[in-house]
């Protein structure tokens, strides 16, 4: 640990560090000017599938094709998410945006039913359906959380640690086998943040003079 005196720390820089508890962070920004921060990702599931022993202690962590920024969901009042999928390599990539007023890392299924979201159906956004809800946390053998659907499969299952159809059940219906399925959480609107650490923007505005850095 090092103390700081008259230090100047940007805050893309703050908040990069303070993110990096899992893995370097991944930002991108979308069409309309919005900025996000990757906190799932999960790669080839024919091949790579998460372990049983995964929790949501600590975050998990895999390896480069496999994980999960469990933190970055605990400074918001409300989660602006949105999904990335590909059901194979060379496929389509798809995208599903939505607003949801549950936590997704502490809420059951009940919070996020499909009434109870707002879904972002403007250009560029595939249509998540009628039965499409948001995200929650799910006890279960086979994986960690996952969209609330309508049906009896573990649709947008996030943290597979079972196959399915030689994949894992992606978001709308798709199976996911040598594609992807990534997570993205919203991180430039400050309506929906409570906590100067999840503010993630690129510029260099100074946040602080003096630091303790851990």
């Amino acid at each position: 640990m090092s103390i700081h005196k008259n230090g100047i720390w940007s805050s893309n820089e703050f908040s990069n560090y303070s993110f990096r508890t899992i893995i370097t962070p991944i930002t991108i920004e979308e069409p309309d000017g919005s900025i996000w921060l990757q906190i799932f990702h999960h790669n080839n599931p024919s091949t790579n599938l998460f372990s049983d022993s995964d929790t949501f202690v600590n975050g998990v962590y895999k390896n480069s094709d496999m994980w999960f920024n469990i933190n970055a969901c605990n400074s918001f009042t409300e989660w602006e998410l949105m999904v990335k999928q590909k059901t194979t390599s060379s496929a389509t990539e798809a995208k599903y945006r939505w607003i949801q007023t549950a936590n997704p890392m502490t809420c059951v299924f009940a919070d996020v039913d499909a009434a109870d979201i707002t879904k972002i159906t403007t250009s560029g956004y595939s249509s998540m359906g009628s039965n499409m809800g948001g995200l929650y946390k799910k006890t279960s053998s086979t994986y960690l959380c996952q969209n609330n659907a309508n049906s009896g499969n573990w649709w947008g299952a996030v943290g597979a640690w079972a196959a399915y159809n030689s994949g894992i059940p992606g978001w709308n219906g798709l199976t996911v086998t040598t594609g992807y399925l990534d997570i993205y959480i919203r991180i430039d609107n400050d309506s929906l943040i409570t906590t100067d650490i999840a503010k993630i923007f690129n510029n260099q505005d100074t946040i602080a003079n003096n630091f303790i850095e851990i």
